[in-house]
């Protein structure tokens, strides 16, 4: 059980309401009549409550969670949240040292795979209770994703949402070159024919027309967002391989899988013409442009299409299968923590908060990303909608997550520098997995 200063969550809260409601008489040791050394009374709970809580929702999602945040504040007004947005690479140095320095906020979102490294450093409490008597339901999470949260036996934190990549079509480019929206490539070979019409130069030529010129491209077939990790991992997956071994003993990037997945990434940029060399592109730019035909972007595209006025000609892909074994999309999630070390107060708010979002995952699917709970992912509301609901079932029928590591962003930085390298031809194909598979493998062999 996770306990601050010696008292449990469930002290301070009652069931899925989330409302600090329960007496604290029954935690305090009987008084004996006549004893006037102790007060007779429970502690007494604040009348206000405060919480920081850190997160890098910097992306399009991160104003519906701020939205989410205020709405939760206007109802609970006893409760103050302070947010601190910082960056990603800032949130995984400043959240472990906070820690270390006795001073962490009060609440943190982070990524189910940095659980892998949280748990053994002692980062997150235990999260134990929520499930246990505050009504968060144990058995309505992706199995995969919910797994990933747990270190010795128990979980981290609580599941805010199931996130991850998946295509956005522009169904007029996509009309406009003889395809049907409808009937997206089930393969390697179909996904090439079919995309090799949506790039064009200046003259309106594929790169299967004579004449074509790969250095005068006007519109590119499609486009990845996290090419550098996403994509590589996608394809490496959809043929069987991965980065490390099952014990996170070796590295594999050497495997066949994995050089002929980065091979044929290499080769849909420089060769197939498909995909732009992404240093200096902008997929924001040109999917608002009209100059991109599928964007391959996280869940939380949802508002940024919203905002640019583009729903009525954007359709959902499911992430292709470019891969010669079967499909696969990259998926994560956000994790609603506590780290170690904050105080009785503290604690109470962020329970508090961490109850109420898990409560709301309809709310915070307006971000477009579908929320943790199967129940609600399978809500009909959801399911009818063309963006969240669908993501929601690429999901739940082709997700996979990361393997946890206890330095899985060391890992994710050494192949990433070196699959850049690759495609963007500083390296041969070769080059970049051997110096991948070195550079991954000396993380391993100083982590045993």
């Amino acid at each position: 059980m996770n306990t601050v200063h010696g008292l449990s969550r469930r002290k301070f809260l009652l069931g899925s309401g989330g409302v600090v409601a329960l007496s604290l008489a029954a935690c305090v040791a009987p008084v004996p009549a006549g004893d006037t050394s102790q007060e007779a009374a429970a502690p007494a709970m604040p009348e206000a409550l405060e919480v920081d809580l850190w997160h890098g929702l910097g992306g399009a999602d991160g104003k519906t969670f701020t939205e989410l945040v205020g709405q939760y504040m206007e109802e609970n007004d006893h409760v103050t949240v302070n947010e601190e947005l910082l960056t990603w690479d800032i949130f995984y140095q400043k959240v472990p040292s906070s820690v270390i320095a006795g001073n962490p906020p009060d609440m943190i979102i982070t990524h189910e795979w940095a659980i892998g490294q949280w748990g053994p450093r002692r980062v997150l409490s235990a999260a134990d209770d929520f499930y246990d008597s505050m009504g968060v339901p144990r058995d309505d999470f992706i199995p995969a994703v919910f797994e990933n949260i747990h270190y010795e036996g128990s979980p981290l934190g609580v599941l805010l949402d199931t996130h991850g990549s998946g295509g956005y079509l522009n169904v007029a480019l996509v009309e406009a070159a003889g395809l049907d929206p409808a009937s997206p490539p089930t393969n390697r070979t179909e996904f090439v024919e079919q995309l090799s019409l949506l790039t064009l130069d200046s003259q309106g030529r594929n790169p299967t027309d004579a004449g074509f010129d790969p250095e005068d491209i006007v519109q590119y077939a499609f486009h990845s967002h996290f090419w550098r990790r996403w994509a590589m991992l996608e394809g490496m997956w959809q043929n069987g391989g991965n980065t490390i071994n099952e014990d996170g003993t070796q590295a594999t990037i050497d495997s066949e899988e994995v050089t002929e997945a980065l091979d044929f990434w290499h080769k849909m940029v420089h060769e197939h013409h498909l995909h732009a060399v992404p240093v200096g592109y902008s997929m924001t730019d040109s999917y608002q442009n009209n100059t991109l035909g599928l964007a391959i972007a996280g869940s939380w595209w949802r508002n940024f299409i919203q905002d640019s006025n583009l729903v009525d000609t954007t359709t959902f892909w499911r992430v292709p299968q470019y891969g010669l074994v079967e499909p696969v999309a990259w998926m994560s999630a956000h994790v609603m923590g506590i780290p170690t070390g904050t105080d009785e107060e503290g604690t109470m708010g962020a329970s508090e908060l961490i109850v109420w979002l898990s409560n709301h995952g309809l709310d915070w699917a307006r971000s477009g990303q579908p929320p943790a709970r199967i129940s609600l992912q399978n809500d009909q509301v959801l399911q009818d909608h063309w963006h969240t609901g669908n993501f929601g079932s690429q999901f739940q029928a082709i997700g996979r997550t990361e393997q946890q590591h206890a330095n899985i962003t060391e890992i994710q930085n050494a192949y990433q520098q070196e699959f850049e390298a690759v495609i963007t031809n500083v390296k041969t194909v070769s080059e970049g997995i051997a110096e991948a598979q070195l550079r991954v493998q000396e993380v391993l062999d100083r982590d045993a």
